[in-house]
């Protein structure tokens, strides 16, 4: 179903990101920080979703907080430094 395919979604694309960032040391090459911030955008998309989902049902989980607005200037700024030395 919707929530299945949303959930799995957030953890492939997170995982993706962290796998992309522990490949490298200082550096990421620009077409995998690319991805990985793409990845990023795609995880809190999925998230979104599952919260409104959540909203819709009167389900307290899958709440948005400060923390994914950080994460996405994070992926953000890999492509200038790995989030990992910083």
């Amino acid at each position: 179903n919707d929530h299945d395919i949303l959930r799995q979604s957030v953890l492939d694309n997170l995982c993706e990101f962290v796998d992309i960032i522990e490949s490298y040391d200082w550096y990421i090459p620009r077409s995998d920080a690319d991805r990985a911030f793409e990845c990023v955008k795609n995880f809190l998309l999925s998230y979104a979703a599952l919260a409104r989902m959540a909203i819709t049902l009167g389900v307290k989980m899958w709440n948005m907080t400060p923390k994914f607005h950080f994460l996405y200037h994070i992926a953000w700024w890999a492509r200038f430094e790995n989030p990992r030395k910083s």
